[in-house]
């Protein structure tokens, strides 16, 4: 790994941020799963609630060997736009994880174009693959 690279991530914005609670409102940690990626842990908070349909927006899945690659990139409180992509081999592993847990949820993945992703999700049969095309032409 690029030791800059990996340093400039680590240090970037660390530690646990709560930016509005009220008097009526309580945090409530979640047990499971923990020290999760925001996206699978939601996608796994959701299908604990009952959810039976996922779309997934935003999983882009970027490779360490690109640059990043997101809407965030370059903004206050991200990464810059020089920095690195980051490795999905933990991504992967968090996903399968939901969709081997919840076979009777159904899961579409969206993207830009069919591409890695296919690879990650196809061997879930409760996997799907949209394109933003494809996704916007059953909206209309």
């Amino acid at each position: 790994l690029d030791y800059n690279d990996l340093k400039l991530k680590a240090e970037k914005d660390v530690g646990l941020y709560i930016t509005w609670v009220t008097e009526n409102n309580k945090i409530k940690n979640i047990e499971y799963p923990r020290d999760w990626c925001a996206g699978a842990t939601a996608m796994h908070l959701a299908c604990q609630g009952g959810a039976t349909k996922v779309y997934m927006l935003g999983f882009d899945l970027s490779s360490y060997d690109s640059p990043l690659n997101n809407i965030y990139k370059g903004s206050n409180h991200y990464l810059p736009e020089y920095a690195k992509g980051f490795n999905p081999v933990n991504w992967n592993l968090q996903l399968g994880t939901v969709f081997g847990e919840f076979k009777d949820v159904e899961f579409i993945w969206v993207s830009p174009v069919h591409t890695i992703l296919d690879k990650v999700g196809a061997k879930f049969k409760n996997v799907d693959f949209l394109t933003y095309e494809e996704i916007y032409k059953t909206i209309r």
